[in-house]
């Protein structure tokens, strides 16, 4: 969980790990949509007030570390 409140487009993905995954999925870890985690424990849709964006663009796909939990870099033309 992050540390503070955070506020990510619907589609930006966070990084997810844990034994359930891997029984889903067959991989320990995977991106997974902010849209798709709504519901779970600490994670609700808000409705924006003013939408501004802060990326970070990598010269790759990179997963970063933001406020605690593992999140994904801009991917241009994603």
């Amino acid at each position: 969980m992050p540390m503070s409140d955070m506020i990510v487009s619907p589609n930006h993905r966070i990084l997810l790990n844990g034994p359930r995954l891997t029984v889903n999925f067959g991989e320990d870890e995977v991106l997974v949509a902010a849209k798709h985690l709504v519901g779970m424990h600490c994670v609700e849709k808000v409705a924006p007030r003013n939408v501004s964006y802060l990326h970070r663009l990598c010269a790759r796909h990179e997963v970063l570390m933001v406020d605690a939990i593992w999140t994904e870099s801009f991917q241009l033309g994603a």
